[in-house]
């Protein structure tokens, strides 16, 4: 439990300083910022699955390596996305808005997509308990990131009250 609290609270405050700096950051600047919270996304990851067998360590770390890389590679453009929607929130259209819709579900569907495909390769290279602790660990984060993500985007009601349109 203890090591759940540490997670969340780490995750939290590298989300809200991501969050903030994505809106206007050019792609760049989503480099580093992946980049940093990578590293200490990895240092979470490590902490929590801290009871690896020494033989499955090497195989996590491979797998994890190259998950968290195909991860990134997919949020950054789902990122890119978010950026535009929330800088243009007060000139939101139907067709912006439906493309953004649509944008949204392809995204939710690769990460589905990538889940079930690196949880199959975790299972293969430390074993179903393994696979499973880590995938837990990672939908926990992602729900995290999602969540912070969405409390900076104003949900489209507000919008209309913010600005109303004539």
């Amino acid at each position: 439990m203890k090591k759940i609290l540490t997670l969340i609270c780490a995750c939290l405050l590298a989300c809200q300083f991501s969050a903030s700096a994505q809106k206007t950051a050019p792609a760049d600047d989503l480099t580093i910022i992946q980049a940093a919270f990578g590293m200490e996304k990895m240092a979470l990851i490590k902490s929590y699955m801290d009871d690896l067998p020494a033989d499955k360590t090497v195989k996590f770390w491979e797998v994890y390596d190259k998950y968290e890389q195909a991860r990134q590679n997919l949020v950054r453009k789902h990122l890119v996305e978010f950026a535009k929607i929330t800088v243009m929130a007060e000139a939101l259209d139907d067709k912006a808005a439906a493309a953004y819709g649509k944008e949204r579900g392809r995204y939710e569907a690769k990460v589905a997509q990538l889940h079930k495909k690196y949880f199959c390769k975790m299972n293969s290279a430390v074993g179903g308990f393994q696979a499973l602790k880590f995938m837990q660990a990672e939908l926990y984060i992602e729900n995290v990131v999602q969540l912070e993500l969405q409390s900076h985007m104003p949900f489209i009601g507000e919008i209309e009250v913010l600005v109303p349109k004539n």
